[in-house]
């Protein structure tokens, strides 16, 4: 991975003691979150807490930040993308495989590995993230819109958003 070699993502990783991919993994959940909720990457607002909990860091808060700052991640208080990658996913869009795969573990997690739908408790292989409103009706990939659900409640879901959708399409001149 090209992004995991660059001279930001080789400094934090050294900061912090870990893979260059897994401080990739960290700084692109971190600038997602950033992209909804710091404007223009001002982050003076939140907390060395809040900032670790966005990247899904699970070590010392204050020593993620700091480390952040050594490897010049974050410069007065304003966080740079400084992996290379496109960092906005327009809502109709859904991110990158490998933060995908770090925000559908957060909400399986926040959920309790519960089904939202019958309450049932699943293994992770019988769990979907599924989006509240579907992004083709307006939804977005925020956590407030994701929840959990076991497959066999997913599937009729789909079903029947897929034959919303198409209808959707054909009444408003969409594209497929």
């Amino acid at each position: 991975m090209e992004q995991a070699s660059n001279e930001y993502v080789l400094a934090l990783a050294e900061e912090l003691g870990i893979s260059p991919h897994q401080a990739l993994c960290h700084t692109s959940l971190l600038i997602y979150w950033a992209n909804i909720h710091a404007r223009d990457g001002v982050i003076r607002y939140f907390t060395h807490k809040e900032l670790a909990n966005a990247a899904l860091w699970t070590g010392d808060c204050t020593r993620f930040f700091r480390a952040l700052e050594a490897a010049e991640w974050v410069v007065g208080r304003l966080l740079w993308d400084r992996t290379g990658l496109v960092p906005v996913w327009r809502s109709g869009h859904r991110p990158p495989p490998h933060v995908w795969k770090w925000i559908r573990a957060k909400v399986l997690l926040r959920d309790d590995f519960r089904c939202d739908a019958c309450g049932r408790y699943c293994g992770e292989d019988d769990l979907q993230c599924d989006h509240i409103v579907p992004i083709w009706a307006g939804g977005s990939n925020r956590y407030s819109n994701l929840r959990t659900v076991c497959t066999s409640c997913h599937r009729p879901k789909s079903t029947r958003e897929r034959e919303e959708a198409i209808e959707h399409r054909k009444r408003y001149g969409e594209e497929d």
